[in-house]
């Protein structure tokens, strides 16, 4: 995710709620990969640990599924800024019928 300047605090390091937001959308789409196409998965909780505050151009994402279920997913999720790891989060995901 390039970073831009809306996406820092006054003092340029990212907002946390840039950082939970990430994380709720990179572990979101780690469930739907295990979440059959006619059903959609929805937060039903996330949980994120700021580890370090960041600075930089970029930070990089990554999700796991780290345990699927019919009715329940949970996932995990890593954020890196340049090689360090700035945050780590965790969310349960329902799966749900789709509207569409």
């Amino acid at each position: 995710m390039p970073l831009q300047p809306e996406h820092k605090q006054y003092s340029g390091v990212v907002h946390g709620v840039v950082l939970a937001a990430l994380m709720d959308t990179v572990a979101g789409f780690a469930a739907y990969t295990v979440t059959p196409i006619e059903k959609d998965v929805l937060s039903a909780e996330i949980k994120t640990s700021f580890l370090r505050a960041s600075w930089g151009e970029e930070l990089r994402a990554i999700g796991y599924v780290m345990k699927p279920g019919r009715n329940i997913h949970f996932c995990e999720c890593e954020i890196y800024c340049g090689d360090k790891l700035v945050c780590k989060g965790s969310g349960t995901f329902c799966v749900v019928y789709s509207n569409v």
